[in-house]
């Protein structure tokens, strides 16, 4: 089942944002290479990031999300999970 995170930034976590990224990157890297990571990619105005995941449920994508050092170090205060339908491009 696909799952959209939707993680916020609060303003001036760009410093923390770059100091974390690496361990975020290699956090992702497993879920990247199973496939279990659909899209991914931060919102240019700096309010956070959108992933889409496909996991077996809601609590293990919130697990997910909860885990990922930006949520862990600080660098998100916040992530909102919705179940997710792709419509387009048709699938």
């Amino acid at each position: 089942m696909l799952f959209a995170i939707i993680a916020h930034d609060p303003p001036g976590r760009t410093e923390l944002r770059n100091r974390v990224r690496p361990a975020h990157q290699k956090y992702l890297e497993p879920f990247k290479h199973s496939g279990q990571m659909v899209y991914g990619g931060p919102f240019t105005d700096e309010a956070g990031n959108l992933i889409v995941v496909e996991m077996a449920s809601q609590a293990e994508a919130e697990k997910f999300a909860r885990n990922d050092p930006f949520m862990a170090e600080g660098v998100h205060d916040g992530f909102e999970v919705h179940p997710w339908r792709r419509a387009f491009p048709e699938g």
